[in-house]
């Protein structure tokens, strides 16, 4: 299994956005908003990978903002069972429901579709939770679990 973006641990960060778990408006925030370390927009379509080898289970687009804008989920299973990673707000999306992706498959490029900054919103389900679902109680939000502690 592998990280949604290239070198993850010396190029990007989780504190510019919200974390896992973070009280927000609506509730608790269910995944972790990716950012490169150069700020802005200048990550504005750096590619973003499958972490796994799995289906797509969805492939969307919302043009309002705040929305999940342009977003994919990805069933994956393992030794843990099956997860459905989330890519949202993406600029481009290369895949189609139903494609079978292999761990590194480049899927998606980072975007600000459905939000006012670059970032990736990247969670991870345990369970189908529908496609624009979020936690807005903590009892929801143990349906997702932090993906970069995955």
């Amino acid at each position: 299994m592998r990280y949604p973006v290239d070198n993850y641990k010396l190029e990007w960060n989780i504190t510019a956005g919200f974390g896992f778990g973070d009280k927000t408006d609506y509730g608790s925030h269910e995944a972790v908003d990716l950012n490169d370390n150069k700020g802005g927009d200048s990550y504005l379509g750096k590619p973003l990978f499958a972490i796994a080898d799995g289906t797509i289970t969805s492939v969307l687009s919302q043009t309002t903002i705040p929305s999940f804008g342009n977003h994919i989920h990805l069933e994956i299973e393992g030794k843990w069972g099956t997860r459905y990673a989330h890519y949202a707000h993406c600029q481009d999306t290369f895949v189609e429901v139903g494609q079978q992706v292999k761990e590194g498959d480049k899927i998606a490029t980072v975007g600000k579709s459905g939000t006012k900054f670059a970032h990736c919103h990247f969670a991870l389900k345990r369970e189908p939770t529908g496609i624009d679902a979020i936690a807005k109680t903590l009892d929801d939000l143990k349906k997702w679990e932090d993906p970069i502690a995955f």
